[in-house]
């Protein structure tokens, strides 16, 4: 139980994910979270450097899909805004979503990196799936009400 818990790296933020290492590694792919991983959660807006970084993680041939428990209109965003394929309101940790991701790149889950900001949603589900985990910090304190008391508990176990 625990073993789900734990993310295989844990980052300041998806900056600092070594894509390079990551291609070396056999990875291929990666689902990515959207509130507070790639977007702030106050905002409809990507910052200009994580529009950088995910053009340079395609440059590197990653197959990219974003795996959201967001709203819609969020998620839309995303994906009109990268033209990669986005899924809302997938309810992580359950993992049809990350499954369905798998598919549409093409991967199966020990190629893939899930990356986001929680452990009991993002983790946990990319855990489940068989992915590599990657657990960066949030981009903003803001977050959605219960997301907060996940945090709470979260703080015991990073």
């Amino acid at each position: 139980m625990l073993r789900l818990l734990r993310p295989d790296e844990s980052v300041d933020s998806v900056f600092a994910i070594d894509l390079k290492r990551l291609r070396g590694e056999g990875l291929t792919g990666l689902i990515l979270d959207i509130d507070n991983t790639i977007m702030p959660y106050s905002r409809l807006e990507i910052p200009p450097a994580v529009m950088r970084w995910i053009e340079e993680a395609e440059e590197e041939n990653f197959d990219i899909c974003f795996v959201s428990n967001t709203l819609q209109k969020r998620a839309e965003f995303v994906e009109s805004t990268f033209g990669l394929p986005a899924y809302s309101q997938c309810m992580k940790p359950m993992t049809r979503y990350l499954i369905r991701a798998q598919r549409s790149i093409d991967s199966s889950p020990e190629n893939i990196a899930m990356i986001g900001d929680q452990i009991f949603t993002d983790i946990v589900a990319g855990n489940r799936a068989g992915c590599h985990t990657i657990l960066v910090d949030p981009l903003e304190d803001r977050d959605f009400v219960l997301t907060r008391g996940l945090r709470w508990l979260e703080s015991f176990l990073r």
